[in-house]
């Protein structure tokens, strides 16, 4: 998930924690800063959660509940180029892949490895060097992507009316959500 959708969904959640009563004793904190990071705490009567993403896009966080017999759970997790990392007393210390999963991590593992080998070394601030952006057409485009997957058959479809609707929905209901 991008940046933007993060945010978006957070403001989103945020909005709509903001505009509900909040029961006695519950707490919501969100700071986010342009850089892309973001705090999120929540604190409630029989749960808690908190989440903070740092401008490397590492996700890190805990969440706590008690279940119905009053006995309380923790689990950790984190995401980053590890993947993601949940550990707590309820998950298994060793979790084996499916074989679809490791077949799948083995791929992605693949196809960044020879997209960054396409990048132009990162700079000692971790961004790519700005360079002047070169106009593609849209078959061109997907020539440069079929050829770092290996794949000819990739084509873009027009949007139908119902997806170009729904798009401008979700939009919309975005906005209202943040107050726009």
């Amino acid at each position: 998930m991008n940046s933007f959708m993060i945010i978006i969904a957070l403001a989103s959640l945020a909005s709509s924690a903001l505009a509900l009563p909040l029961p006695t004793g519950t707490n919501v904190n969100v700071q986010q800063s342009t850089d892309g990071s973001y705090t999120f705490h929540f604190m409630g009567i029989d749960s808690s959660r908190l989440e903070e993403r740092k401008p490397d896009g590492t996700v890190s966080g805990y969440y706590t509940f008690i279940d119905t017999d009053g006995i309380s759970h923790t689990i950790h997790y984190s995401s980053g180029p590890s993947g993601f990392i949940a550990t707590g007393s309820d998950i298994p210390a060793q979790v084996v892949d499916l074989p679809e999963v490791a077949n799948a991590r083995f791929e992605h593992v693949n196809l960044v490895q020879k997209l960054r080998a396409e990048l132009p070394p990162l700079g000692q601030d971790g961004l790519v060097p700005e360079v002047e952006p070169v106009p593609l057409t849209k078959e061109e485009f997907l020539a440069a992507v079929s050829q770092v997957l290996g794949r000819s058959h990739l084509s873009f479809s027009e949007d139908t009316p119902e997806i170009a609707q729904g798009k401008f929905d979700l939009i919309n209901a975005h906005k209202k959500a943040l107050g726009f």
